[in-house]
């Protein structure tokens, strides 16, 4: 099944890494490098899947998962959170939490795995 990816990440290169591998798998994507974009975006049409880097300059990825969450249209999407920390999901804010968590570096099948979850 097709499904609207909205990445965000501040790093161009992991951005373009995870475009390539969702569209290769038939996805439609949109990449941002800020939160604050994919919020505004999100205004217009909400994605099937929010794939959200956690450490950002800026508004972070818990940033960006808060206000989702707190908002009625959008604490419904779906969110895989990236992180190249490994203890991230403990050190995370707990009053908000993502559905899955995906260690940076991810290998290719890992990471399809994962989205097909969502």
């Amino acid at each position: 099944m097709t499904k609207k990816i909205m990445i965000v990440d501040d790093d161009p290169v992991i951005r373009t890494l995870i475009s390539d591998i969702a569209e290769s798998a038939g996805h439609t994507v949109e990449a941002f490098e800020k939160g604050e974009d994919c919020l505004h975006s999100m205004d217009n049409a909400l994605p099937d899947v929010l794939i959200l880097d956690l450490q950002m300059p800026g508004m972070n990825g818990i940033d960006v998962l808060k206000q989702l969450r707190q908002n009625t249209r959008t604490a419904g999407v779906p969110v895989i959170m990236l992180s190249a920390n490994s203890d991230s999901p403990m050190v995370l804010d707990q009053s908000v939490h993502a559905d899955l968590y995906l260690q940076k570096p991810f290998k290719v099948a890992e990471f399809l795995s994962v989205l097909d979850k969502k």
